[in-house]
């Protein structure tokens, strides 16, 4: 990253992420999955720019992040049946904004939102945990929830994810 004063810096990320799925195609309460599984994986490459402020307020330390990502991912399906799925591929602009409350030097609690630019009605909010273990060096733990409101009744509207981040400032 660059500082940009002497609490905000401007910061470049590159992320990788690979994520697999498995869903049943036809399920009855009787007998539970009976059609064929379809798998699915995704992998998704993200190139960020961030910026980052800190402040101290008295006896608490807080951070301010803004963020703009771009996401190439590509998925592909596979099944059991003759496929009626494609690979797909797909581009897509995120933006994003955290606080995180720091109650002591080493303990942070983050809380975020995202979404993404264009025609999507997807919100991804965002709760996680930072313990610096070194006074540089730290990772994060947290929990998302993606939601969409597009979708019809009875479908899956939400999804739930965890992450850890381990992060190296210089």
């Amino acid at each position: 990253g660059r500082y940009l004063g002497p609490n905000t810096t401007l910061q470049l990320g590159l992320g990788r992420s690979d994520q697999g799925a498995t869903f049943c195609t036809m399920y009855s309460s009787a007998t539970g999955c009976s059609g064929p599984l379809i798998e699915t994986e995704t992998t998704s490459d993200s190139m960020d720019l961030e910026v980052f402020h800190v402040r101290r307020f008295r006896s608490l330390t807080y951070s301010l992040q803004g963020r703009v990502s771009e996401i190439d991912a590509q998925s592909e399906a596979r099944s059991s049946w003759p496929s009626l799925f494609s690979d797909t591929e797909y581009s897509q602009r995120v933006y994003s904004v955290a606080t995180e409350l720091f109650p002591t030097r080493r303990l942070g609690v983050r809380v975020g939102y995202s979404q993404p630019d264009g025609d999507f009605d997807i919100d991804t909010y965002d709760v996680g945990a930072t313990w610096f273990f070194k006074p540089r060096v730290a990772v994060q733990f947290t929990l998302s929830r993606t939601s969409r409101d597009d979708i019809p009744p009875g479908g899956i509207d939400h999804s739930d994810s965890a992450g850890i981040r381990f992060i190296g400032r210089l």
